[in-house]
């Protein structure tokens, strides 16, 4: 994580670029990922949600 970019900071700049470029693109990858699956649950939540409210109404 952060050590790693120090290093990277003290390497060559031009290599130092390249790495961190590479771990944002990574970083930004993972979080797309991770606000999807979010979205995804909470979704769901919301479905099971309106879906308990209805259930209720009917009985």
């Amino acid at each position: 994580g952060f050590v790693n970019a120090q290093k990277a900071l003290n390497l060559h700049s031009d290599t130092a670029n390249t790495l961190i470029k590479i771990k944002l693109r990574n970083l930004g990858r993972y979080s797309r990922t991770v606000i999807w699956n979010v979205i995804c649950t909470t979704m769901l939540f919301l479905k099971y949600l309106v879906y308990c409210r209805v259930q209720q109404i009917n009985t």
